[in-house]
C-alpha cells in the first residue's frame, strides 16, 4: 500500500518543511497551496492523509475537509487541521468538520510523525476489516 499524504498550506514554508519531514520518514508526499487544486490532487492521487491548513486564498479548510469526507464517505481517509490561530479551533464550524486531528504552528515534528504513523496503522485495520 502506497502511503500518500496530502499537504495544503498556503505557506510555502510549512509545506517545504512538512514535505521534508514525510518524506523522510518515507511517505509519498503531495502538495499544493489552494483548495481546489487539494481537491484534484486527492481524487486523482488516491490520498490517505490530509494535512490542511484553515486558512486558504480560495476556499476555507473546513470546506476542504467537508468535500474530503463527501468524496470518501465510503472510505477511511485521516484529516489534519493545520494553523497557527487556536481560536479557529474553539469555533463550531471546526467542531462539525470532523478533522481526526489538529497541528498548531510551529509544528511539534514528533508529535506529526508519531500520529501520520497511527493513522496509517488505523487504515491498515480499517482496509483488514473491508476485507472479511
Amino acid at each position: 500500500m502506497d502511503k500518500k499524504i496530502l499537504i495544503v498550506d498556503d505557506e510555502p514554508g510549512s509545506i517545504f518543511l512538512l514535505s521534508e519531514l514525510l518524506e523522510g520518514d518515507g511517505y509519498l508526499v503531495f502538495s499544493c497551496n489552494k483548495g481546489n487544486e487539494a481537491l484534484e490532487i486527492f481524487k486523482s492521487e488516491g490520498i490517505n492523509i490530509a494535512f490542511i491548513d484553515l486558512n486558504l486564498p480560495d476556499m476555507s479548510g473546513f470546506e476542504v475537509c467537508r468535500r474530503i469526507r463527501e468524496y470518501k464517505k465510503d472510505s477511511f481517509v485521516w484529516t489534519c487541521a493545520i494553523t497557527g490561530y487556536s481560536s479557529l479551533l474553539n469555533s463550531a464550524e471546526y467542531a462539525e468538520t470532523n478533522f481526526d486531528e489538529h497541528f498548531f504552528k510551529p509544528f511539534d515534528i514528533a508529535l506529526i510523525l508519531e500520529t501520520t504513523e497511527e493513522a496509517f496503522k488505523k487504515l491498515a485495520l480499517f482496509k483488514q476489516k473491508l476485507s472479511i
